[in-house]
């Protein structure tokens, strides 16, 4: 118990470290273009937001992982998976960053400094993402074994009823490997053309970031990979009754809690995945909007307080609906079946 309590303070620490650097630069983005706090419009501008670059999207991908990661209580497979590729998508982000900034020429130092540090004449966004290194490093040490053992029993399953999609798995990732590889080498070709000739210490860091991104791009592979190959097999029999359930023309057989798990877990993944990129974006807005109106008051810092109450009773309210609606198909359907038995009987 102490372990799940300091597993997840963990985590929640280094999601705070995490937040300001990801979803303040939407501030500058979408400051004042109206709407409410949370709607479809909000909902649509963060979707904007993630695609809008690599880095956001990186960075964005990286803080979700981590935010899934404190809610997983049972699978400590599943959760030191979603830590390792948070970290990963994190040097991404770092990579991506580097890459950008070395095609423009600028200084290593400086590069360090905007990397690690701070942009000048701006708040040091990027320190508190240094300093989030420490708990995510260690939840890594703490949550080696789970990524150890996860990996024995992929190369298990290779040997075991499971070879077969096991061997068609690693094939993949061998093949995906390869082309992120040749994908890097061909984008340095094309950075290398917009270089002078001879050496170029800005062309070789930006030669390093791209290869360390490709090796990134391969170890994320892995560990999806990894994952899927062991999890699958424990929904084997489950997928294989939804697929003989899709031969059933006349509904003779009914699978409505089946179907209805799945698709209420899809949904409720999503709803979660929105408001926890909404919340935060909108807030970050908000207290925007309020500094430059209001300048630096008790209720300028107060938005950072209400913002993620209203974003978790707006989604706790939706996900309520969701269940809501799911249980009362579940229940027709019930009766229905119900019905119909009674009917056969008489």
């Amino acid at each position: 118990m102490k372990r799940l309590f300091s597993d997840r303070l963990l985590i929640a620490l280094a999601i705070v470290l995490v937040i300001p650097f990801t979803f303040y630069w939407s501030t500058s983005d979408y400051y004042g273009y109206g709407g409410t706090l949370f709607g479809l419009d909000a909902v649509s501008r963060a979707s904007e937001y993630f695609t809008s670059d690599l880095i956001t999207t990186f960075s964005v991908s990286s803080y979700l992982s981590l935010f899934f990661a404190l809610f997983i209580r049972r699978s400590k497979g599943l959760q030191a998976s979603l830590i390792a590729l948070s970290f990963l998508f994190h040097l991404l982000m770092i990579s991506q960053y580097s890459l950008f900034l070395a095609t423009n020429e600028t200084p290593f130092l400086e590069i360090l400094r905007n990397v690690f540090l701070n942009i000048p004449d701006r708040f040091p966004f990027q320190a508190l993402l240094t300093i989030a290194l420490i708990p995510w490093l260690m939840l890594l040490v703490r949550h080696f074994d789970y990524l150890r053992q996860s990996v024995k029993t992929f190369f298990s399953g290779l040997t075991s009823t499971n070879r077969v999609m096991g061997i068609f798995t690693l094939v993949l990732w061998v093949v995906a490997s390869l082309f992120l590889l040749a994908l890097g080498v061909s984008q340095y070709l094309d950075l290398a053309r917009g270089f002078d000739r001879g050496f170029q210490f800005s062309l070789l860091l930006a030669a390093v970031a791209l290869l360390f991104k490709a090796v990134l791009f391969i170890f994320i592979l892995a560990i999806v990979a990894v994952a899927f190959v062991v999890t699958v097999p424990k929904w084997k029999s489950e997928i294989a009754e939804l697929n003989e359930t899709l031969k059933d023309f006349r509904l003779t057989h009914y699978v409505t809690r089946l179907i209805s798990g799945y698709l209420y877990w899809i949904y409720f993944t999503l709803i979660v995945a929105v408001m926890a990129v909404v919340t935060p974006m909108q807030t970050l807005i908000s207290y925007e909007s309020q500094r430059v109106d209001s300048g630096l008051q008790p209720a300028t810092f107060l938005v950072l307080v209400v913002g993620p109450l209203i974003g978790a009773f707006v989604g706790y309210l939706i996900i309520l609906a969701l269940r809501l609606v799911f249980e009362l198909l579940i229940a027709l359907v019930h009766i229905a079946q119900n019905t119909r038995s009674r009917n056969q009987l008489t």
